[in-house]
């Protein structure tokens, strides 16, 4: 049997028939304890609907939260988009150089994806929902002539270390407002799929134990 009592973020202990304990640690986290409990329950990476706002989704389950709303443009200034709060860290984010309207979030709740069509001409932002955080893809869809992307961002200092992790990974503190650019390497003919040219870029939201709401920005 399993005692619950012993989870943790990303392992549960059980209770074997010879009366041993088998611990199961996990490479990423797997259970998290809702505000004002003690208990430890299955993170929920499915997106549903925020009933707090019309119009925009949440992340199911977790520590942290992950809002989803329409990215509005009216005159240059962009508004809605991403926002998302963990650990006292509360961080904004939202395409730049975007044409004046409204972009719809549209999500797979079962997926736990949210994509925000044609954000660009001929580039749709995807965001997929992990355990450990949110990824950003930027899907490109066929050859286009911007060579760069930028993002609003609010409640996030974007200052850039490199990152010994991953070849071209580049990290960016969270702090005070800010914008971040992406500069995209492109898939050569060889490589492109079915589904068209695909990751420009990626932004990868990382939170979690010991993270306390990091932004990694890094050529997928």
């Amino acid at each position: 049997r399993e005692l619950v009592e012993s989870r943790t973020t990303s392992s549960e202990t059980w209770e074997n028939a010879d009366g041993t304990y088998s611990t199961t640690m996990f490479t990423e986290p797997k259970y998290f304890q809702p505000v004002g409990s003690k208990s430890w329950v299955p993170i929920d990476n499915s997106v549903v609907v925020d009933e707090s706002a019309p119009g925009w989704f949440r992340n199911a389950g977790n520590a942290w939260s992950a809002r989803f709303g329409p990215v509005i443009s009216d005159a240059g200034q962009v508004s809605g988009g991403v926002v998302i709060d963990a650990e006292g860290q509360h961080l904004e984010f939202a395409p730049s150089g975007v044409k004046d309207g409204s972009i719809l979030p549209v999500a797979d709740a079962e997926a736990g994806t949210v994509t925000y069509e044609e954000v660009w001409p001929g580039v749709d932002v995807r965001y997929t929902v992990r355990s450990w955080g949110v990824k950003e893809d930027l899907v490109v869809k066929g050859p286009i002539s911007k060579s760069s992307f930028e993002f609003e961002t609010d409640g996030a200092a974007v200052t850039p270390t490199r990152s010994d992790r991953a070849p071209g990974e580049l990290l960016v503190g969270v702090a005070l407002v800010g914008r971040l650019l992406l500069r995209p390497l492109f898939a050569s003919a060889a490589s492109v799929s079915h589904r068209g040219y695909f990751i420009a870029a990626a932004l990868l939201v990382v939170i979690g134990a010991g993270s306390a709401g990091l932004v990694s920005a890094y050529i997928a």
